[in-house]
């Protein structure tokens, strides 16, 4: 099997929004419309809508390819530029715990042990 068969281009993904749209757009507009015409017309607009991208845009999906690659180098480069980002995981378990501890109550504070402090550090 050929890879580039696999491939999940910008095109695929706008022509899927479209047909997503105009079949939800039929289904309300037309609601006695049977389900296989709903799906056919889908079908039939998704290969009209890839037939005149490819025709017009002949570079479409390299250009979008060559996009999305360099994305994903910026953003991996960055993450990997950040020399504190190991040190962020303990930090929020750490404060996650003392979320926890201070809505069940543990790490609660009372007057009264405030005042006995007070009142043994004056005697």
């Amino acid at each position: 099997m050929d890879n580039r068969d696999l491939k999940f281009t910008l095109s695929y993904a706008i022509s899927l929004i479209i047909v997503l749209t105009i079949s939800i757009y039929l289904m309300k507009r037309i609601p006695t419309l049977h389900p296989v015409i709903v799906i056919v017309v889908g079908l039939v607009v998704a290969y009209l809508f890839m037939s005149v991208i490819n025709f017009a845009l002949p570079s479409f999906a390299s250009t979008t390819a060559n996009v999305s690659q360099y994305m994903e180098y910026s953003v991996y480069s960055n993450l990997n530029d950040l020399g504190y980002f190991n040190i962020w995981p303990p930090i929020f378990v750490v404060l996650l715990l003392f979320i926890i501890l201070l809505y069940n109550g543990q790490l609660q504070f009372s007057s009264s042990n405030v005042n006995r402090r007070n009142n043994n550090n004056n005697a």
